[in-house]
């Protein structure tokens, strides 16, 4: 045993007035806590316990040294159970980027449920379709949906959500189209997205004939508004529309051609190694999204 774990066995044998005892607290045998003891007062070189057949009592000096030593281990203690509560415990900031169509839907209701769980948590959200520098934004994370080609970050990879097709029901019986039976998008306008808008990779709209277009949208956001009002069809994620198909005012278009799914990636800073905040919160986040069933492998 090291000098400390000696001045421990000293400590418990002094408390309990006893080796056998203090063996049994310390899950030690009861001759490796006596031959501590032994080796400690060797150090010291002076007795610190008084032994006989029946009982075990400190000397003067014994009780000197007890005395100090009980506020060490005190200490000891106290700071062993500091370190497991910091452990336990998450607290500081987490500043997070995310899109606009992740922070409301996904992002936004998780964060709220781990806040509650971590009270000393305090946590930030810029929803933003723009790419961003993480470093330069002192940012934790970054969760983006779609094809990334960032080399100077640590990408996780969260899974995939799935997408398709949709428009307002009023819009396609307007045109004479049954979503359930139509063979492709002719005649239809088109809800575009402009370049910052993730797609999914694979078929192109042009696969399902030649559609119109109406109005230009940066996010999926503005695209299920859009579709909503009855400008058009817009490709939206399932996650978002959900809570609209089953109100009945959004339905899928051509169900029997999905479109590929879309990647939901997790980012922070390569060069760093994640403090347990965050990768506490992305445990949290993955759990929460595959419990309401957003995510697929």
């Amino acid at each position: 045993m090291d000098r400390l774990a000696r001045i421990e066995a000293f400590v418990r044998v002094a408390e309990v007035g006893g080796f056998s005892e203090a063996a049994r607290s310390l899950h030690l045998s009861q001759p490796s806590v006596s031959k501590a003891v032994a080796a400690l007062e060797r150090q010291l070189g002076i007795r610190l316990l008084h032994r006989t057949t029946r009982q075990v009592s400190l000397t003067e000096a014994g009780k000197t040294y007890y005395e100090r030593m009980k506020q060490v281990t005190g200490l000891l203690a106290e700071a062993d159970s500091l370190s497991l509560r910091a452990q336990s415990d998450v607290r500081g900031v987490l500043r997070i980027s995310t899109s606009v169509v992740l922070s409301s839907a996904l992002v936004l209701p998780a964060s709220l449920r781990f806040r509650a769980l971590h009270p000393g948590m305090e946590i930030e959200i810029v929803a933003d379709d723009r790419r961003i520098e993480l470093l330069s934004q002192s940012t934790d994370i970054a969760i983006r949906m779609g094809r990334l080609d960032d080399s100077t970050m640590r990408v996780r990879r969260a899974g995939s959500v799935r997408t398709g097709f949709f428009a307002a029901p009023a819009y396609l019986e307007a045109r004479g189209v049954d979503p359930a039976s139509a063979a492709d998008l002719s005649g239809l306008e088109m809800i575009r997205f402009t370049s910052r808008a993730p797609l999914p990779a694979g078929p192109g709209l042009a696969d399902f004939g030649e559609p119109g277009t109406t109005v230009g949208v940066s996010n999926m956001v503005l695209a299920r508004e859009a579709a909503l009002a009855g400008a058009g069809v817009a490709v939206l994620a399932d996650f978002l529309v959900r809570a609209d198909v089953a109100a009945g005012t959004l339905v899928p278009v051509l169900p029997q051609a999905p479109l590929p799914p879309l990647e939901i990636s997790l980012l922070h800073p390569f060069s760093q190694t994640p403090p347990r905040r965050v990768t506490v919160f992305l445990d949290f986040l993955l759990d929460q999204w595959r419990r309401g069933g957003f995510l697929i492998a």
